[in-house]
């Protein structure tokens, strides 16, 4: 949702907007995710689900929060 956003996963989402349409896209390629940004190609928030029962894994301008 947004511009210039793309999601190549399994229940990846994107929220925000890249910087542009060709080698600037804010990407999500982690299943079961929601990546937020805003004119980045790198996210603000990132929020990965946990495999299993227990709560999962949150990070602020990461793409991988473990």
């Amino acid at each position: 949702m947004g511009k210039y956003v793309k999601s190549n996963a399994e229940n990846a989402w994107v929220i925000g907007k890249g910087v542009g349409n060709s080698f600037g896209l804010l990407s999500n390629t982690t299943p079961n995710s929601l990546m937020i940004g805003f004119n980045t190609t790198r996210p603000s928030f990132f929020i990965q689900a946990f495999n299993g029962h227990n709560a999962g894994y949150v990070g602020i301008h990461t793409i991988d929060p473990r």
